[in-house]
């Protein structure tokens, strides 16, 4: 399989920098891909400031696969993350965690505006599946938005990442956004590998009917190689490599992008998400590429 190249952007001309196709020689395979710094036995929870070292290294195994990056929060070393993304040539989608605490809500809304006013933000991603944990209700989700958009500087797109069936038929939440950004999991809805596409190309004409002349993007999209089966989702290294191979025909055929989830193996997420959620990675939490990705990474088919 050949590399993707970055596809233009349907939308507004006010978004329109929001994607610039790099030269044929510079195309990567992957539009985005989600990702973290935490390595093996470390966590948001209990790992402390990271160091600016490990987020190079770290961005320095994906920077010749993907275009953008996209994280989860800022603070505790993570501010860092799209200055250093920006030097390797990477945009940077920096994501401000949102839960339940006012307080901590303010300071990450406060730190994700700093980070764009600095310069190392493309876009901010103000919340992840807040409303599918139920950690906000959508007006208050609005206001951060709101609150956001009003303290970036002109240009810098702000939206949320969360679930499709949160973000579809939100007239609410589609009027505070700037661009649709929402995740869709086949595995987790526990369709079978040879169904995903299908279901994944339904839920995108949804959104895109409603969108308007606002893009529309895949924050998450996955398959874990390991770990449970979700009804018919059988978590192998096999449907992993069959899942991401179709999805790269589709997104290709109909200029869909997409963020993967994710870069790297998180051990620390097994523990709320039993074995699968330390196995989504593209790559091992060591850096190796898996196997079952090996192929489809160097480009052959």
């Amino acid at each position: 399989m050949s590399r993707r190249q970055c596809l233009g952007l349907a939308g507004s001309l006010a978004l329109s920098s929001l994607v610039k196709t790099a030269p044929a020689e510079e195309q990567r395979l992957f539009f985005g891909l989600n990702w973290s710094p935490y390595m093996d036995g470390q966590s948001p929870e209990r790992s402390g400031r990271i160091g600016e070292a490990q987020i190079r290294a770290r961005l320095n195994i994906v920077r010749t696969y993907t275009t953008w990056i996209r994280t989860y929060g800022v603070g505790a070393g993570l501010e860092k993350v799209g200055e250093v993304a920006h030097e390797m040539g990477l945009k940077a989608a920096i994501g401000v965690w949102l839960g339940r605490s006012a307080e901590a809500n303010a300071a990450q809304i406060e730190a994700g505006i700093a980070c764009a006013r600095a310069g190392h933000a493309d876009m901010l991603v103000v919340g992840s599946e807040t409303l599918l944990r139920g950690d906000l209700k959508t007006p208050e989700l609005c206001d951060y938005l709101a609150q956001t958009k009003r303290g970036v500087p002109k240009g810098i797109p702000v939206t949320t990442g969360d679930g499709y069936a949160q973000v579809s038929g939100n007239g609410e939440l589609a009027e505070k956004i700037d661009l649709y950004f929402y995740n869709d999991y086949s595995y987790w809805s526990g369709m079978s590998v040879e169904q995903a596409i299908t279901r994944m190309d339904e839920h995108y004409e949804d959104l895109k009917n409603q969108a308007g002349d606002k893009p529309v993007w895949i924050s998450e999209h996955g398959w874990p190689t390991a770990g449970e089966a979700v009804g018919k989702a059988e978590a192998t290294p096999e449907n992993a490599a069959a899942y991401l191979s179709a999805f790269f025909r589709w997104s290709a055929e109909k200029r869909v992008n997409g963020f993967l989830f994710e870069a790297f193996d998180e051990q620390w997420k097994s523990a709320g998400e039993g074995e699968r959620g330390s196995h989504w990675g593209v790559w091992q939490s060591d850096g190796k590429i898996k196997d079952n990705y090996a192929a489809l990474v160097s480009g052959r088919p």
